[in-house]
């Protein structure tokens, strides 16, 4: 029975990601399948609808889905300054790892 609804609920999920990353794409096509989905209204937007988020200006990175919003709307990258500051702090622990000579195979 678990195993049941477990099967049922994943492709419920699988159906409505499925619907809402396919939907947006399908909607903006002129041909039949777009005004099928858009149904009498040919206008993309209802009225007072916020527009389309506009393209990304840089390539995204993995560490860019882990910022808040309002560190992705910077476009200075401070994340060299953070680093370097945590590498400073690294240095002062006496416990953590000496750093080896880059001559130093191991």
């Amino acid at each position: 029975m678990a195993l049941a609804l477990v099967t049922w609920f994943s492709g419920a999920a699988i159906c409505i990601f499925v619907g809402a990353c396919a939907g947006p794409v399908l909607a903006e096509d002129p041909g039949p399948v777009g005004r099928l989905v858009r149904g009498p209204n040919p206008a993309l937007l209802v009225e007072g609808a916020a527009p389309s988020r506009p393209a990304p200006t840089r390539e995204l990175r993995v560490r860019d889905a882990f910022r808040s919003t309002d560190d992705a709307d910077d476009t200075d990258d401070t994340d060299d300054a953070d680093d370097a500051e945590h590498d400073a702090e690294r240095r002062d622990d006496p416990a953590a790892e000496p750093a080896r000579p880059a001559d130093d195979p191991a």
